[in-house]
């Protein structure tokens, strides 16, 4: 399902059919993606992790931990959107033939 928020937006797909859609352009691909999934989360574990560390020695105060791990969540987030993104345009000029071009033509 990694690239079926994608499908949604360029191709007007439903959602049932984006679903299909990224299991198509995913088939081979899968542990790449798998990949690319666990290093987003692992970057808001190791996160969290530092933030806990760093409050039980007392360096920053729960308020702080509070701000700065709804703004991490954010920034991974964000990540992890234009990683599907890439994703979804690589796969499609991959197995497709897809130029930049084209995929942008969608936006206008």
């Amino acid at each position: 399902l990694w690239v079926a928020l994608p499908s949604v937006v360029i191709e007007g797909t439903s959602v049932t059919d984006a679903m299909s859609r990224s299991a198509q352009l995913t088939e081979g691909y899968r542990w790449q993606i798998f990949g690319i999934a666990m290093l987003s989360g692992g970057l808001m574990i190791v996160a969290g992790v530092l933030l806990g560390v760093l409050m039980a020695k007392g360096s920053i105060g729960v308020e702080t931990v509070l701000y700065l791990s709804v703004g991490l969540q954010i920034v991974i987030s964000v990540l992890s959107a234009v990683f599907a993104g890439a994703t979804y345009y690589e796969l499609r000029r991959v197995k497709e033939g897809l130029e930049l071009d084209d995929l942008a033509a969608a936006f206008d």
